[in-house]
């Protein structure tokens, strides 16, 4: 004997899913479009401390030593070779940049010197060194 199933009584109380996983789909394409997926690449650079240094706001030109011994130059990475050159290009369209070098305290000191040196041969008279206060 074959049971019929009867639509009486029963409803179809059910959440219809197609729209909600429309609604969904498309605010994650919104939110994939919107988003900036830039990666910058910063890394921890641990500076030595100064008992008698004094503070400088925002400086011009900013040339990163990771502990590593890898070069930044605001915030790019660059090689040591080119360090000058590129100086070159940015002093051009800036009246009397200053230059703030931020070494990792672990870098050896001759990668200070040469990115001093790039300063100096790319015209650069102001160049800083900065440190954290004790």
């Amino acid at each position: 004997m074959k049971k019929r199933r009867s639509n009486r009584g029963t409803s179809d109380l059910g959440i219809p899913l197609t729209p909600i996983i429309d609604i969904v789909f498309l605010l994650l394409i919104y939110f994939m479009l919107t988003s900036n997926f830039v990666e910058e690449r910063y890394f921890k650079v641990d500076l030595p401390k100064s008992a008698h240094g004094t503070r400088v706001e925002r400086q011009n030109i900013v040339i990163s030593i990771s502990g590593q011994g890898d070069f930044f130059l605001n915030k790019r990475p660059i090689e040591a070779d080119r360090l000058e050159m590129e100086l070159n290009q940015i002093k051009k369209g800036q009246k009397a940049p200053t230059v703030e070098i931020r070494s990792d305290r672990m870098a050896p000191v001759h990668l200070i010197v040469k990115a001093m040196d790039a300063a100096k041969g790319a015209g650069l008279k102001r160049v800083l060194l900065t440190t954290r206060t004790k």
